[in-house]
């Protein structure tokens, strides 16, 4: 397998999604809000890009 023959240890104790890109680990935490939605962009079988949005519940505010 050459260089990609890596091996990293994760935590089971927090929440998180991980992406390897390039046999690098990337942690993808939760938003500081708490919600939101995390996408993830395929090119070519390969992981190009991350979109990252967050939900906003309404409960009377003038402004968000």
């Amino acid at each position: 397998m050459g260089d990609f023959d890596l091996k990293q240890e994760i935590s089971l104790k927090e929440d998180a999604a991980y992406v390897v890109k390039n046999g690098k680990l990337t942690t993808m935490k939760a938003p500081e809000c708490g919600h939101g939605n995390d996408e993830i962009v395929w090119k070519d079988g390969k992981v190009l890009d991350v979109i990252r949005s967050k939900r906003e519940r309404i409960n009377g505010q003038e402004y968000i």
